[in-house]
């Protein structure tokens, strides 16, 4: 549990996570000094305390187990520790010294610090863990998190050996770290290896190109598009994969989609994709000058590689060497993302018909290559193809079923079972298809194995046609054993229960079945996963804390289930004071009333009149956002970007010329403009909020966790929809203040964040802006105020008196 500051000295938890750090003695006696003078304040003006096990406020469905206070002393040696401080200090000074314009901050001092400290406790591969491997830090926007966490992991690896895992949100953010960041650190240091590394289906299968230059259309049968070949566009298609085969192999081209010398469409692509269902690996007659393994080998043995964070989860799933987690520390940056991605990569589905025509296509396949079998497999085949049958007329009975039950129509194309719970008569017929498919996939491994078994025995081109042969065997096997996965999920009924839906999909000229599962969350999974598994793990953000506490994050993601995980505020440099204001609209309506719109409509222009510089305006609707955009006056509405109406970049950079050249310029957006822009200076001088930014449980996984939590007597909406709304908010609050000499007004056009519980609940997740309640014509104004402290035994970042 979080422990309250001890008169004359540092807190227990602290105190433990910098046990024998001489470097640091100073910084705990100033901690402990404020907060003996100041016992309801955290420890530092820039730093909340760090703590260690703080509980969940509920431990279902978020999967956490027992807490346990922390205890003992650190377990890494006092010599350890002091090494890696030196050769930290070291790197620091560098940098310090060489880069241009470099501005030490304390807030990057304490983040290196907390992260090689979690580095340091970093276990070794059959080590259980109770989390002092693993650190939680929320670093406020102009810390310096990459710089500071590049160097705490450089100096951790030279002091344990082990190599580094950086994983970011997007591949975006990863080429960003690899052409920029990572090069700019490697001058100053005096070089440092690094490789970025990116998923297989990012990559071309030369098998599969050169199938498509010679249309054959075998390479492509089991992708998304059913294999059917649009008869128009197939010799367009035949002509760009010739193209890409001779830029391919005059080195021309790295075979990587996101450098792709022709564009292809999604689908396109996919026909000509890496995928690890197909892949013979060293088998493969490309396998030489496959770009995939060639990327893989380059990166093989380099120091620092760059992933993200769903390739770092399917890689540990599939235990890749690559990536082996006893041999790495990782950094998650962006880690407010790693919940939603793990929740995909957890996920599973699966199409009913598409599954039919894999079986008919199997079956094609199987008797083709009985050839290249032995007699003993030979003598199977007629069992092998009578399992194709069954498990061919049980999909299509289960798709019958489904079809009959009224569940889904043209205009509900979605049904999610309730409490996970799915009829009988459907439910069995799901276990049996189960069976019947898990037959199917072990009669295919047996088939591939026996294949392999001769291989050696033929010619290279007898052994390239055999690999054809058993790559269609295995892609197909791939999707029949998720197709038994799935239906296995469907007939299973447990105490917390799986979210279940199926839906319409469209299919050629007709419909599919997809049939979906899911955890509830995904922290069952992250435990299992990831921090069970990794030697040790930083995860870093702007924005991770919730209301002001780390407590949703951590049994969103299962760390609540690691009592001596760390984690720490780190507050941003900015001074939010001076440098700018928080303000609530002078609305009448709130979101909730009928004239909302319309009052909004009415009160943005005079918002937006009369500011210098440019202004972003973000909406949670697209309705919304249209509607005041065409409500404005002529002359207002001509300086507006609206999202949608051009591609973001260009927007954006019509937006800087526009500003640059003294003109008015705002922009309307959306979610995606509340996130990941970087607008400084002149660029954003106000941030306009229509409302707080709830989104209701309309995802099948978000209705089946607000539904689980109200049968069990709890608020989904305070232990969902708030936490989810205040760290949205703060990323577009985010927006205004990007450098110590920025200024910028907040406003938000929603009463609710001064006038609800959980609104001052959001605002102390907010930076701390002073705060203005702004009263519509005739009503009196009020002083401004931020929330009272919060409560005891929450983690809250330290505010600054208002």
């Amino acid at each position: 549990m979080t422990t309250a500051a001890q008169p004359g000295g540092a807190t227990p938890a602290r105190k433990k996570l910098f046990a024998n750090s001489h470097a640091l003695h100073e910084e705990v006696a100033a901690a402990a000094a404020s907060s003996a003078s100041s016992p309801a304040r955290e420890s530092s003006p820039r730093v909340a305390a760090s703590r260690r096990g703080a509980p969940p406020l509920h431990a279902a469905p978020f999967e956490a187990s027992t807490e346990a206070s922390a205890s003992g002393t650190n377990a890494v040696s006092p010599e350890t520790i002091q090494r890696a401080q030196e050769v930290l200090e070291n790197l620091y000074s560098k940098v310090k010294a060489k880069w241009p314009g470099f501005i030490a901050r304390d807030g990057q001092q304490t983040l290196m610090n907390e992260a090689l400290l979690a580095f340091l406790n970093a276990r070794s591969e059959d080590a259980e863990t109770q989390g002092a491997n693993l650190a939680t830090i929320e670093a406020g926007t102009g810390t310096g998190k990459t710089v500071a966490y590049c160097l705490a992991a450089i100096a951790a690896s030279r002091v344990t050996g082990k190599k580094v895992i950086i994983s970011t949100a997007t591949v975006a953010l990863q080429e960003q770290l690899v052409e920029r960041d990572l090069p700019r650190l490697s001058d100053v240091l005096g070089g440092i290896e690094f490789e970025i590394l990116k998923g297989r289906n990012r990559y071309v299968c030369k098998s599969k190109l050169e199938g498509a230059v010679q249309n054959d259309t075998s390479s492509y049968l089991f992708d998304d598009d059913e294999g059917d070949a649009r008869p128009e566009n197939n010799d367009r298609f035949v002509v760009v994969a010739k193209d890409l085969s001779d830029k391919l192999d005059k080195g021309q081209w790295n075979g990587e989609s996101d450098t792709l010398p022709i564009k292809l469409d999604g689908g396109e692509w996919r026909k000509i994709q890496a995928e690890s269902a197909t892949c013979t690996g060293s088998k493969c007659s490309n396998f030489r000058s496959c770009s995939f393994y060639t990327a893989r080998a380059k990166a093989k043995g380099v120091p620092i590689l760059v992933g993200n964070h769903a390739l770092v989860l399917s890689n540990l799933a599939r235990d890749a060497s690559i990536l082996a987690p006893a041999d790495h520390l990782f950094v998650f940056d962006e880690a407010h993302h790693l919940p939603d991605i793990a929740a995909d990569q957890f996920a599973t589905n699966a199409r009913l018909a598409s599954t039919e025509k894999v079986l008919g296509r199997l079956r094609t396949t199987i008797q083709k290559a009985s050839k290249d079998l032995s007699s003993e497999m030979q003598a199977q085949q007629s069992s092998n193809l009578s399992l194709l049958t069954g498990a061919a007329e049980r999909i299509r009975s289960l798709a019958a079923t489904l079809e009959g039950s009224g569940f889904l129509t043209s205009s509900e194309p979605m049904y999610r079972f309730k409490d996970g719970i799915v009829p009988v008569e459907i439910s069995d017929l799901f276990l049996e298809a189960s069976k019947e498919l898990g037959a199917v996939y072990n009669a295919c491994s047996a088939i591939q194995a026996d294949m392999k078994a001769t291989a050696e025995q033929l010619s290279p081109s007898e052994r390239a046609a055999r690999g054809k042969s058993e790559g269609e065997i295995a892609m197909a096997a791939q999707l029949v054993r998720e197709a038994a996965k799935v239906c296995n999920l469907m007939s299973r009924h447990e105490g917390v229960p799986l979210v279940k839906w199926i839906e319409l999909v469209p299919a050629g000229h007709g419909f599919d079945f997809r049939v979906n599962a899911s955890p509830l969350t995904p922290a069952a999974g992250l435990h299992a996963r990831l921090w069970s598994k990794v030697s040790a793990a930083l995860c870093t953000s702007a924005t991770m804390t919730a209301c002001g506490s780390f407590d949703y994050y951590d049994r969103l993601t299962g760390l609540s289930r690691m009592p001596e995980r760390r984690s720490a505020v780190v507050e941003s440099p900015f001074d939010y004071q001076s440098q700018g204001l928080l303000r609530v609209a002078p609305m009448v309506s709130n979101p909730k009333a009928a004239g909302f719109s319309a009052e909004l409509e009415t009160l943005l222009p005079s918002l937006l009149e009369g500011q210098v510089g440019g202004q972003l305006v973000l909406f949670t609707s697209k309705r919304q956002m249209n509607a005041c955009y065409e409500a404005l006056p002529p002359g207002l509405k001509s300086s507006v970007l609206v999202q949608g109406q051009r591609a973001r970049g260009e927007m954006l950079k019509e937006h800087a010329s526009r500003v640059q050249a003294g003109k008015p310029s705002v922009l309307f957006g959306l979610q995606s403009l509340g996130e990941g822009i970087d607008l400084p200076g002149n660029l954003c001088t106000q941030v306009i909020i229509d409302k707080l930014p709830f989104v209701p449980p309309t995802t099948p996984a978000d209705a089946a966790l607000s539904e689980w939590l109200e049968a069990q007597g709890r608020d989904a909406f305070s232990e969902i929809a708030v936490p989810k709304a205040s760290m949205k908010l703060a990323q577009w609050v985010g927006r205004g203040i990007r450098t110590v000499t920025d200024k910028a007004i907040i406003t938000v056009c929603d009463t609710r964040l001064a006038t609800t519980g959980y609104g001052r609940s959001i605002i102390a997740g907010l930076p701390a802006f002073p705060l203005e309640v702004m009263k519509p014509a005739g009503h009196t104004a009020s002083a401004p105020q931020r929330p009272a402290a919060p409560p005891a035994g929450r983690h809250f970042k330290r505010r600054a008196s208002t």
